[in-house]
């Protein structure tokens, strides 16, 4: 990853969401528990599904192609349970891989510019 250019008008944006990006996926791990704990209340697995996309969405906007990939794969994991068995084992691995991934972009955002996504 390239380092944060102090010149670019779009580093301090970057700079906050990756100082953020911590908070988001414990949001996404906190609403993976409850849809787990409460497999009858539909809403609380969209609600992780819809933290997953968000984050997959706009993580690489922002730079981080890593975190978003592995919000993806907690999505696609948890979105399997709207037509068929949620992939617990596999969203909570795509979680650690969020985890990580989020942890080393707070450490060393990239220069990327934003490239699109929504939500966040």
């Amino acid at each position: 990853m390239a380092p944060l250019d102090p010149q670019d008008p779009m580093a301090a944006l970057r700079r906050d969401y990756a100082a953020r990006l911590h908070d988001k996926v414990e949001a996404i791990a906190a609403a993976i528990d409850e849809a787990g704990a409460h497999p009858d209340e539909p809403a609380r697995l969209a609600r992780a599904i819809e933290l997953a996309h968000r984050l997959h969405g706009t993580a690489g906007a922002y730079g981080f192609p890593e975190v978003g990939r592995a919000a993806r794969g907690i999505e696609e994991a948890l979105g399997l349970g709207v037509a068929g068995a949620v992939r617990f084992a596999e969203a909570l691995a795509a979680l650690a891989a969020a985890r990580e991934a989020a942890e080393g972009a707070a450490d060393e955002p990239t220069a990327d510019g934003p490239r699109g996504g929504r939500g966040g």
